[in-house]
Order: structure tokens, then C-alpha cells, then sequence
């Protein structure tokens, strides 16, 4: 299971969602695509990877696995880049 590093923050602007880091002077912040979007509005309320690849394949009709797929990659590039943090 994953997490939003608690250094950062959420930000809903309209319908954009930006990640925006607590310690930012200067406001930078990551913009999300769409399906991005979905997957930080999951991870916030708990979701894992299994929840997070059903409502990716059920919302961009892929089949699950390549959903499952997706979603661990994009995980790992969140976590390399200190957005998320994996919980034991």
C-alpha cells in the first residue's frame, strides 16, 4: 500500500489537481494529467494497487493487468521523485 508523502499537499484548483511541496517558498508545483488525477484522489483515501488498476481499466476500458501495470510504474516514479512513500 501506498501514501502521499506528507510533505506535500493536495491542491484542487477547478478541476486540476496540483501536488505542491509544504516547504515550497516559491508555490512550484506538479500539474496532473487526468489520469494521474485519479490516481492521487485514490491514494488519498487509502487506496491500494489492486483498487487503483480496477478503477483505472474500468475508467479507460484497459484490461487489468496492463491497469496494474500502469499503476506500478507510475508508483515508482512517485516514489523516485519523494511524492509517495510505501506503507508496510
Amino acid at each position: 500500500m501506498y501514501k502521499l508523502n506528507s510533505n506535500f499537499k493536495v491542491d484542487y484548483v477547478g478541476s486540476q489537481i496540483y501536488l505542491r511541496s509544504n516547504s515550497s517558498i516559491n508555490g512550484q508545483a506538479v500539474l496532473l494529467n487526468e489520469s494521474s488525477q485519479l490516481i492521487v484522489k485514490l491514494l488519498e483515501i487509502g487506496a491500494d494497487i489492486n483498487q487503483l488498476a480496477q478503477a483505472l481499466a474500468k475508467e479507460y476500458a484497459l484490461e487489468l493487468q496492463d491497469a496494474k501495470s500502469d499503476i506500478l510504474d507510475f508508483v515508482q516514479e512517485l516514489m523516485g521523485a519523494g511524492l509517495v512513500e510505501a506503507l508496510d
